[in-house]
Order: C-alpha cells, then structure tokens, then sequence
C-alpha cells in the first residue's frame, strides 16, 4: 500500500514538473537571451564555414576526375549537401535577424552586443551571398 502512494506522488508531481525543481530560463526581451542566440549563432556559423568548405573540395575533386562514375557520385554528394547547406543558411539568415532585432530592442540597451549581433548579421548576409541565397547586407541604418 505505501509503495503504491509513493508511485502514485511520484507520478503526480512528475507530472506537474515540480519534482525536479525550478529550471532556468533565460527571458526573450534579455542579455543573456542575446547571448545564447549569439553563442547558437556562432555554432551555425561555424558548421556552414566547414559545410562550405566540403562543397568547395568535392567541387575540386569532381574538376580533377575523369572518371565517369565517379563523377556521377560527386555530383549526387555536391547536389545533396548544396541543398543542406541552402536550408542551414536560410535558417541562420532568420536567427540572425532575430539576434540583431532581440539586441537592438533590449531595455535598458547594451551597444555591445548589438555590435556582435550586427557583425554576425553581417557574416551570415556574405555568407548567403557566397551560397546564392541574395540577402543583402543590411547597414546599421536600417
């Protein structure tokens, strides 16, 4: 009977999510949300750079082979990761404008990583350049 209770408590508050206690948050409309939407920038950044790179040597390798089925293949693998590499900078394109938009509406407001974020959305804009994508870059001004 008592073990019965103590699943039963067990599963209430389980359920209820208090069991573990409070988690922590970081608020949209705050530094440390910024800088958690800089440092997850950062990451994507970095992955598209070595997903960029990746491209640009298949693309080597499939100029130097003359092999016919081997081309074939490079071109498959070139054709798949372009198409990767296209949704990753779209979404990239979206959180760094909403870096830059979180940064520059902060309260009470903090030039300096509204500079990180501008310099990141600016980073990403030439990236969507190099890829294809068209985004202009956007000034401070705007």
């Amino acid at each position: 009977m008592r073990w019965r209770h103590i699943m039963g408590f067990a599963l209430f508050f389980g359920a209820l999510g208090t069991l573990g206690g409070q988690t922590a948050q970081a608020m949209p409309n705050s530094a440390r949300f910024v800088r958690l939407l800089l440092l997850n920038q950062s990451t994507q950044i970095n992955a598209e750079n070595r997903s960029l790179a990746r491209l640009n040597s298949q693309v080597a390798r499939l100029d130097a082979t003359s092999n016919a089925g081997q081309a074939r293949a490079l071109a498959r693998s070139i054709s798949r990761l372009n198409a990767q590499i296209l949704s990753m900078t779209a979404k990239l394109v979206l959180l760094t404008t909403q870096t830059y938009q979180t940064a520059v509406n902060l309260t009470p407001s903090d030039p300096g990583l509204v500079s990180q974020a501008l310099a990141s959305l600016i980073t990403v804009q030439q990236l969507s350049l190099q890829v294809g994508l068209g985004v202009t870059p956007m000034t401070p001004s705007q």
